[in-house]
């Protein structure tokens, strides 16, 4: 049979065929659109978590512990981290909506890390420990908001007051003014050199803070 043939035998008016045809197109767009949604979720998430443990990364470093005259302690861990995730959410935010999702995936994975936090630091009790993540995760929306305000300002005397109040240091004994003035020059430099970066560089999660280092900024201000 010639080609010819075969074509004019191949009814295209036929509502039988011409159905087949397009449900079998349909259902494999659908699949095709799942595996896609699938995969970028995925993806998502593995760039989310390797962004969050880049954020915490610092919050274990003992330098900044010294200088800032405080303890490994829960509370400050945490809000030393929620410091860098918040300068990388001003990087992300650039970018729109692109990055909406990332954000919005790396305070959910926040949230359940400092839950095994709290529960390898003794707190089993369910209630309680939802009580707890509640009442920390709090400290993110006031701490993102009160850094938001500050870094707008063209001093950075918003900012050290945002830092000395968010991180607990009003507590006696903590952070001189001179710390936390270094601690503020420290966070626009960061965030100065993040806007500087293509965000290749934070969805490939090939992006690391610069060490906090008091002695060096000390230097600079000399």
């Amino acid at each position: 049979i010639s080609n010819s043939n075969l074509i004019s035998n191949f009814n295209l008016n036929s509502n039988s065929n011409s159905n087949f045809k397009l449900e079998k197109i349909e259902k494999k767009g659908i699949i095709e659109k799942l595996k896609s949604f699938v995969t970028k979720l995925l993806i998502t998430d593995r760039i989310a978590e390797k962004l969050y443990y880049i954020c915490e990364k610092p919050a274990r470093s003992d330098p900044i512990y010294q200088v800032l005259n405080c303890e490994l302690h829960i509370k400050y861990w945490f809000q030393i981290v929620l410091l860098h995730l918040w300068m990388l959410h001003v990087r992300l935010r650039i970018e729109g909506d692109t990055t909406k999702k990332l954000i919005q995936e790396t305070i959910d994975i926040t949230a359940t890390d400092l839950e095994l936090v709290l529960q390898n630091n003794g707190v089993q009790n369910p209630i309680e420990l939802s009580r707890l993540t509640k009442q920390y995760l709090t400290f993110y929306f006031t701490a993102f908001l009160s850094y938001d305000d500050a870094i707008l300002q063209e001093t950075d005397c918003s900012l050290i007051s945002a830092l000395w109040r968010n991180l607990g240091f009003a507590e006696p004994d903590c952070a001189d003014l001179l710390s936390l003035s270094c601690l503020a020059i420290y966070v626009r430099t960061e965030i100065a050199r993040m806007q500087n970066l293509p965000i290749s560089v934070f969805l490939q999660g090939e992006f690391e803070f610069t060490e906090f280092n008091f002695d060096k900024i000390i230097e600079q201000l000399k």
